[in-house]
């Protein structure tokens, strides 16, 4: 309840329709903000709804707080084992409409094997979208905004030995901790290849494979 109330404040104070999806909810912060994986995130939840479920056991009266513990213990079933971490499904739809206004919009003049053939830097990127639009392209502010953030997203390249922090987030969707250990090892040596990256971000560089041809060193 909390979490909900939190974040219709928050997309309110944005400007932003209460139904739209983002990154802020508290499971989303535990992942990629503080950098634990779904399976500990969902421990320290279950974990924090214990700790409150006995303060308010405990509230109200110490009897029926041990009938209650004890019904749930014999209740719950045993935690299974963590699954493949399950798509972000607001990153998804974001992704999916962007991914619209690019066949909207470049569809209009070109195949789009065309753009999924050819990754480059962001500011190439910026420079081509330039010239369509110079050329005639026709769309909206907003479709030529999500165009950017499907490339950006998608299609850009990256050198992991000199890219700031918000690029390597953002263009490798990797959680803060995998940049912060980007950033501390090339600080002492460069990131070699694939694999030395691979082995620097550990589990969270699952979604890295989809990205190999867009990263340099």
């Amino acid at each position: 309840i909390l979490d909900t109330a939190v974040t219709i404040v928050r997309r309110t104070s944005k400007g932003k329709k209460i139904t739209e999806g983002d990154r802020g909810h508290f499971h989303h912060q535990l992942v990629f903000r503080f950098g634990l994986n779904v399976r500990q995130a969902v421990l320290l939840i279950y974990a924090l709804c214990v700790v409150l479920g006995v303060v308010a056991f405990m509230l109200s009266g110490p009897v029926a707080a041990l009938v209650l513990a004890a019904a749930a213990a014999l209740a719950a079933p045993p935690v299974p084992a963590a699954p493949p971490p399950p798509a972000d499904r607001a990153q998804d739809a974001e992704l999916a409409r962007e991914g619209a206004s690019v066949k909207a919009v470049c569809g209009q003049c070109h195949p789009l094997q065309i753009v999924m053939d050819t990754p480059m830097s962001y500011e190439a990127w910026r420079e081509t979208v330039q010239k369509m639009v110079d050329q005639g392209a026709r769309g909206s502010d907003a479709q030529f905004d999500d165009i950017m953030d499907f490339l950006y997203r998608t299609m850009t390249t990256i050198n992991v030995n000199t890219a700031d922090a918000d690029a390597l987030a953002g263009v490798l969707d990797l959680p803060e901790a995998a940049v912060q250990a980007i950033i501390v090892r090339r600080k002492n040596q460069k990131i070699a290849d694939f694999a030395d990256l691979k082995g620097v971000v550990g589990a969270d560089g699952r979604g890295l494979d989809a990205r190999a041809r867009l990263i340099f060193y």
